[in-house]
């Protein structure tokens, strides 16, 4: 396999050239020497750049499966936290966009709670989400201690690298599991940092709500069409099937295969993932989701009683915790 292939896809944000220029402390033309194969890379200068820019020798060298030690898995987030919101968007969309233009890409996607391709269509429920994640994980703007909309504002070229995320999503096929209690963390997100003081308005809360509100009305309409949309606009050509999982749960896990590769992301610190694109992985996922779907219940399409227990269920879960919410309203402001 290419080095050059390899740094691109580990380091998609750098040059192969600068980094081979940068570890082995050579010239730019003795660089693309080695990446276009005119001069050979040694077994030492292979070690010291697979070692320094923390890529996997068994993910690109083992040729048998069987040979490895151990399961391939990689992240990002472990080699470098994101320096601004827009970076995590463009490394979504930059393993999305390679693994969809393969023939046939399809996805399955199981979470415990909303996955983020609706969230992305409501500004301010996805502004809070950022916040928290911020909080929790990410540090970005630690000097940001109150909440506010302008969070997305401030991100340069987020609605364009999120619009790229959504078009990826919306051009293949896929399966959804969903979780009965999918809004609850979210709820109980909402609550905690009402609680903590970090809106400068009960109205910034009761706007979050409303978005929320909104996601269920465009995710029923979805289940009604069986179709993948934009909020707001005509259906997609591109199917989803959604089920109801009540048998397990799970942080989220998003598989995509097509006729040529498979890779899982498995969710591991809210909200990175971790990748493995080994097969035996990816082979053993897609048996396992196999067995959830067809214990789980159909609410696309043709399952309209059980799709409308379950959005009768999750707006009125809204409305009861809007209630609770008001309350805490009066409390805290």
């Amino acid at each position: 396999m290419e080095l050059n292939y390899i740094l691109s896809t580990e380091h998609p944000d750098k040059k192969p050239v600068e980094i081979i220029m940068s570890i082995l402390d050579i010239s730019k033309s003795g660089a693309y020497k080695k990446l276009n194969g005119d001069s050979k890379f040694s077994l030492d200068e292979i070690v010291r750049i697979f070692t320094e820019m923390d890529i996997s020798f068994d993910r690109y060298f083992l040729s048998n499966e069987s040979q490895f030690k151990s399961y391939s898995f990689s992240t990002d987030t472990i080699k470098y936290k994101p320096r601004s919101y827009s970076e995590f968007w463009y490394q979504i969309n930059h393993n999305l966009e390679k693994l969809v233009e393969d023939p046939n890409a399809t996805a399955i996607y199981l979470s415990n709670e909303i996955p983020f391709f609706y969230y992305l269509q409501f500004p301010k429920l996805l502004a809070f989400k950022l916040f928290v994640w911020d909080k929790t994980n990410w540090n970005i703007s630690p000097e940001n201690e109150s909440f506010s909309f302008k969070i997305i504002d401030n991100i340069p070229k987020l609605n364009e690298i999120t619009q790229s995320v959504l078009d990826v999503y919306l051009s293949y096929p896929s399966i959804e599991l969903w979780n009965p209690d999918m809004l609850r963390l979210t709820m109980m997100q909402l609550s905690y940092y009402t609680r903590a003081g970090v809106f400068q308005s009960a109205e910034i809360i009761r706007e979050i709500i409303s978005d929320m509100d909104k996601m269920l009305v465009f995710m029923k309409r979805n289940c009604d069409s069986g179709k993948k949309s934009f909020f707001g606009k005509s259906d997609s050509i591109n199917d989803v099937e959604i089920y109801l999982n009540e048998l397990v749960s799970n942080s989220e896990m998003i598989l995509i295969r097509s006729d040529n590769r498979a890779a899982l992301y498995n969710k591991y610190d809210t909200p990175n993932y971790l990748l493995s694109e080994d097969t035996r992985v990816c082979d053993h996922i897609a048996a396992w989701l196999e067995k959830i779907i067809g214990k789980s219940t159909l609410i696309s399409t043709r399952g309209k009683r059980d799709r409308d227990m379950f959005f009768k269920n999750a707006f009125e879960d809204l409305d009861i915790f809007l209630e609770r919410t008001e309350g805490m309203i009066k409390t805290y402001f």
